[in-house]
């Protein structure tokens, strides 16, 4: 075996070690082990695959590119599986990475021709291999924290897969153009000046690239904070909207405590004078007048029992079967003006979804609220009946009501955020189902 020959393919298919790195950074927030952790595993999974892949190259004598193809499929199929990331991002995190390698494939060619001039791109040197490599780690260090908080902000929030997969065109355009341009003979680069037209087009092509991945970096993050205000807005529309409902329901319910005591005065008149026919009349009037729904008692935390009383309300009206468990201290550290505003989009949700099957299907709400005291974790999990038809735009549920854009249950995600929780919603037949969870201890 040609060992030179071997080192050449060797430390050439170094740089995918630097991509991989660049495609992970990105994803740190899905990573279930520490960066240094997960790193070091990338590491033990390449460095007998790329030994195995220049062994294979070497052995079998296969010329440019040899197995690089073949590495580069089995490192993106591993991280899909690994990473769990969608495959519009996949698509956007690879193909931004590797034109970025190219540019330093293509730096490296042109100064190991400097020195080859005879030679060919199956020439490739070791000293142009050391080159690559070191250029390719002074990459990766140079964008490894752009990646990490910038763009891992861009992968975490957007979820537009169109525009993913749209925004990977310009990065495999200029993959593409520097696999068009890489010289295969050495010779043609010193003919005339074509030498530093080539360095010049290769350096020209990667400001554009970098120029436009900031350009949308700016674009889209200027979409995001438009959409976080819209979020913001209806927040406190709905805040409003839950304050109007709470205190009517506690100025009705004052209301009826206001004219019982007068009418137990009036009782107390008239037991006096012993009119007991009078008595009896008055407690039927009061009986029929009465509202056939009583104020239950589900929490002690007042605006969010009145919250599920009128919600109960509405659903018995309409005809809804409405099954509540609630275990909610009032000492949860939770603000309950949030709460309100969580099972409130939640369930106002649920009963336009139930208002929209006929009367003669099964229509139903389930709310289980349950508060673990010893790790402060208050979870909310609901079900209810719907038509088995959800609206999915760019991942996201959208209500089916009139003007419905899914702002609500947007928002239920971001007050999980702020508790440093979850929100997950999903369906499965015509059940639809929302689980959050919120964290009380800091």
């Amino acid at each position: 075996m040609n060992t030179d020959l071997f080192l050449v393919k060797l430390v050439s298919e170094f740089v995918m070690i630097p991509l991989a790195i660049l495609c992970i950074l990105p994803l740190h927030h899905r990573m279930r082990l520490s960066i240094g952790r997960t790193l070091s595993r990338v590491l033990l999974f390449y460095t007998p695959f790329l030994v195995l892949s220049a062994l294979i190259s070497t052995i079998f004598k296969l010329r440019y590119p040899g197995l690089f193809p073949v590495v580069l499929i089995c490192s993106f199929a591993a991280y899909r599986l690994a990473f769990k990331v969608e495959s519009c991002k996949a698509v956007f995190l690879a193909s931004l990475n590797c034109a970025l390698m190219s540019f330093i494939v293509n730096y490296a060619i042109g100064l190991d021709s400097i020195f080859h001039s005879d030679a060919t791109i199956n020439d490739y040197s070791i000293g142009a291999g050391i080159i690559q490599s070191v250029l390719a780690l002074l990459m990766c260090i140079l964008l490894a924290y752009p990646s990490y908080k910038y763009i891992s902000r861009l992968i975490e929030r957007f979820n537009v897969d169109k525009i993913w997969y749209a925004s990977s065109a310009v990065p495999l355009f200029m993959l593409c153009m520097n696999l068009i341009i890489m010289p295969r003979h050495y010779s043609t680069l010193h003919v005339n000046k074509v030498s530093v037209a080539f360095f010049s087009v290769v350096t020209i092509f990667l400001v554009v690239l970098l120029f436009l991945l900031y350009i949308f970096y700016f674009i889209i993050t200027s979409l995001l904070e438009l959409s976080d205000t819209a979020v913001q807005n209806q927040i406190l529309r709905m805040q409003e909207s839950q304050y109007v409902k709470q205190h009517a329901f506690l100025d009705e319910s004052s209301r009826a405590r206001h004219d019982f005591k007068h009418l137990l005065h009036t009782i107390n008149v008239l037991a006096g004078e012993g009119n007991l026919p009078e008595i009896k009349k008055i407690v039927s009037q009061y009986e029929a007048a009465s509202p056939v729904n009583d104020i239950k008692r589900y929490t002690r935390v007042l605006p969010v029992n009145a919250l599920l009383n009128y919600m109960a309300e509405r659903a018995g009206d309409l005809g809804i079967p409405f099954s509540l468990e609630v275990n909610l201290p009032p000492d949860t550290n939770l603000n309950s003006n949030d709460l309100c505003i969580i099972l409130g989009n939640i369930l106002d949700n649920a009963i336009r979804a139930c208002k929209e099957i006929p009367e003669s299907e099964s229509r139903f709400i389930d709310l289980t609220i349950n508060y673990q005291e010893d790790s402060g974790i208050l979870y909310i999990i609901e079900s209810n009946s719907f038509d088995g038809n959800p609206t999915i735009q760019n991942g996201k549920y959208i209500s089916s009501g009139k003007g419905g854009s899914g702002i609500g249950l947007e928002s239920v995600k971001s007050f999980a955020a702020r508790y440093r929780g979850a929100a997950n919603f999903s369906h499965e037949g015509k059940e639809f189902y929302s689980e959050v969870m919120l964290r009380s201890k800091s």
